[in-house]
């Protein structure tokens, strides 16, 4: 029985050459396997690291959009603070157009105390003033909720300027400044609808003097807003060149910008 034993073996083919063979390859496979891991680890590691660095970049840059919305909102309430009117009162005629009339100091009054050359200067420079309160945020790529609160702060600066004790006008040229800049087209449409009936209704009693003017105002700013979501979902008006992407948002603008235009009451004699 031994012998036959010892017979299998010698015949045997090897199997320390195999052994050999099938041991390499699984340590090459370990191998393989442990780099493979590192690789992997390695990777994950430095996807970390960038995800972090990305985040502090992320948080820089929205720290640095909130900072610059910030300052582009006070310079336009100070921008809209600016009353021309009574600029040019003192210039040209040497009167304080705060202490005359109601109080609510802008161009459609300045028309009526200063005649019709002065009053349509007070008239541009205020429309000039709301383009430049939102033109600085659109310039610098701002968020849309950042241009809609520099317009609101523009307007709302006009109306309550903290340079004349929180008194002025009622922001109607300003408006339209701020909405020729974000909607022109839309503006230009509406404006155009309401000029016939606006200047067929001047004898009408109903609508004389500032309850007709804030009638039609208001009109305009509500067909502004309804042209310009019309126009956004389907495109039927020329786009602006320097609004890079128009936003629905933008609509509710002119009806805020009529709130403060409403809202805006004549101070009480003594505080005038």
């Amino acid at each position: 029985m031994p012998n036959v034993m010892l017979e299998l073996l010698i015949s045997s083919p090897p199997i320390r050459p195999t052994y050999y063979r099938l041991s390499f390859w699984i340590k090459h496979l370990a191998h393989v396997t442990a780099s493979t891991t590192h690789v992997v680890h390695m990777s994950l590691l430095l996807s970390l690291i960038y995800a972090r660095m990305s985040l502090r970049v992320s948080e820089a840059v929205d720290m640095e959009v909130i900072l610059k919305s910030v300052a582009v909102i006070i310079v336009a309430y100070l921008l809209g603070s600016i009353s021309w009117a009574y600029i040019i009162g003192r210039l040209a005629r040497g009167v304080d157009m705060m202490e005359v009339g109601d109080g609510r100091v802008g161009a459609s009054f300045s028309i009526r105390r200063l005649g019709y050359g002065w009053g349509i200067t007070v008239g541009v420079l205020d429309f000039l003033k709301g383009m430049v309160a939102v033109g600085i945020a659109v310039a610098l790529d701002l968020p849309v909720i950042t241009i809609i609160l520099g317009g609101i702060a523009a307007v709302a600066g006009h109306n309550w300027s903290v340079f004349y004790g929180f008194r002025g006008g009622r922001g109607a040229a300003s408006t339209f400044g701020i909405l020729a800049v974000l909607a022109l087209p839309a503006l230009l449409l509406a404006c155009f609808a309401v000029a016939i009936p606006f200047f067929s209704t001047r004898g009408i009693k109903l609508f004389y003097g500032i309850l007709r003017t804030t009638f039609f105002f208001a009109i305009a700013m509500l067909l502004t807003s309804l042209v310009f979501l019309v126009d956004t979902a389907t495109g039927f008006l020329p786009d602006l060149p320097w609004i890079k992407q128009p936003s629905t948002l933008l609509a509710v603008l002119p009806p805020a910008l009529l709130i403060l235009n409403v809202i805006k009451k004549a101070p009480k004699p003594d505080a005038v």
